[in-house]
């Protein structure tokens, strides 16, 4: 596929994501906010959960923010796509959305660490994972990321141009522009590898690691049940969450290693600058839908996650909760 056929996608695409955007950006933020109402449910508290409520609510200021920079870009009419408040808004809501996305991603990072901590030492686990110190783990990630945001933030500025019209009148118009090409080639190879490429290379070999201990885990259960003369189960507690959270990094993985190598490319190399341009739709909707599953797999992959979120459901709408017996914790090993 050549660059023309890429531009053609690309034009095709457009219109789709004008609708896709906006539409998966508000499940995605009612998804993420059902995410936190759950976790932080009385029962729920857990390293392991206080970890996922973080995570959702950086994919939830993500998601808000890329819903403003998507109504700025694609929804204001011409008369106001060049004012001083709609750049003002597409420039800021863009910076917050590599901000939060970035800390998501080194979050998932955190969370596979922690996890691979409770599957291979399960006796040292309450020790070392506990609530506070995911805690502080998070605010020092959050803060470490704010800094790399920092050049992001300064290598654009905003300018004012002129423009005349056919009838000679004048207007004051305003647009995004770099402050030099070396910093901003400097700031897309940060951004590639610092937010894309580590925390993506970091999550494959920890999840090749969580994937090992699921195996072994699930053939020490069968050993077991067959040493006592029965049938072997669905498996334990700790390997049905980690088979969750295997998930949640895989589909991180697949979604962020295509374009961490893009952005450092593209950081080399100016003239892969229509490819990045040309997929960049493709790309932000594989993110969004990224950051807006996780509530369909935490429903799908824990049994408690669903009965408490029925539970919820059931109060909201003024109905007595039903009393169920859960077989399986998510985050239950902590």
């Amino acid at each position: 596929m050549g660059v023309s056929d890429l531009q053609e996608f690309s034009d095709a695409y457009r219109p789709v994501f004008n609708v896709v955007c906006p539409t998966v950006c508000a499940i995605g933020i009612i998804a993420n906010c059902l995410n936190v109402l759950v976790l932080t449910r009385k029962g729920m508290a857990s390293p392991t959960n206080t970890l996922l409520v973080s995570l959702a609510l950086a994919d939830g200021f993500s998601m808000a923010s890329l819903l403003t920079f998507s109504i700025t870009s694609h929804f204001l009419d011409g008369s106001h796509r060049g004012s001083l408040i709609a750049i003002r808004i597409s420039l800021y809501s863009t910076i917050l959305t590599v901000l939060v996305h970035s800390i998501a991603i080194w979050l998932a990072v955190v969370l596979a660490m922690f996890r691979a901590l409770i599957v291979y030492f399960p006796f040292r686990a309450s020790s070392l994972c506990t609530i506070s110190k995911v805690n502080v783990v998070s605010l020092v990630i959050s803060m470490l990321l704010l800094l790399i945001a920092v050049p992001n933030a300064a290598v654009y500025k905003i300018e004012k141009v002129h423009v005349t019209y056919s009838n000679d009148d004048e207007e004051l118009r305003y647009f995004i522009n770099v402050r030099s090409n070396s910093l901003w080639n400097t700031n897309l190879i940060l951004q590639a590898v610092a937010i894309k490429l580590l925390p993506c290379l970091m999550l494959l070999l920890l999840n090749l690691l969580l994937i090992r201990g699921i195996y072994y885990s699930q053939r020490h259960h069968e050993q077991l049940a067959a040493s006592n003369g029965q049938t072997s189960g669905s498996g334990s507690v700790s390997t049905s969450s980690t088979s969750m959270l295997v998930a949640v990094v895989t589909l991180s993985i697949l979604t962020e290693t295509p374009q961490g190598i893009i952005l450092f490319w593209y950081g080399l190399d100016h003239n892969v600058a229509e490819i990045y341009s040309s997929l960049g739709d493709f790309v932000d909707t594989l993110t969004i839908i990224n950051s807006s599953i996780n509530f369909l797999l935490y429903c799908s992959m824990s049994s408690k996650f669903r009965t408490t979120f029925a539970t919820l459901f059931k109060k909201c709408i003024g109905l007595s909760p039903t009393v169920l017996s859960v077989n399986h914790d998510m985050g239950a090993t902590q």
